[in-house]
């Protein structure tokens, strides 16, 4: 049984464990990165956003889909390997 004392320790451990499941929901979502390349790109149109930000924010999002589907690939790739042993 674990000690009353360790009960509060082992909350704050599991609240840490879902809020980094969703800021790498957030960071490598496939899905939402696409959403925020498009949303960028019609901020761009709108000229909500300089050309020199729009670079950046475009190219950091870009990074992190190139990251995501390489992440994506090797989830496959290893639930592959898995399955034909």
């Amino acid at each position: 049984m674990m000690p009353v004392l360790l009960l509060p320790l082992k909350l704050f451990l599991l609240a840490a464990e879902k809020v980094k499941e969703e800021a790498d929901k957030q960071l490598y979502d496939v899905g939402i990165i696409q959403k925020n390349l498009l949303m960028l790109e019609l901020r761009h149109e709108k000229n909500e956003i300089h050309e020199d930000e729009y670079r950046r924010q475009y190219e950091e999002w870009i990074r992190r889909y190139e990251c995501a589907k390489d992440m994506e690939r090797r989830q496959w790739s290893k639930l592959l390997d898995d399955e034909s042993v």
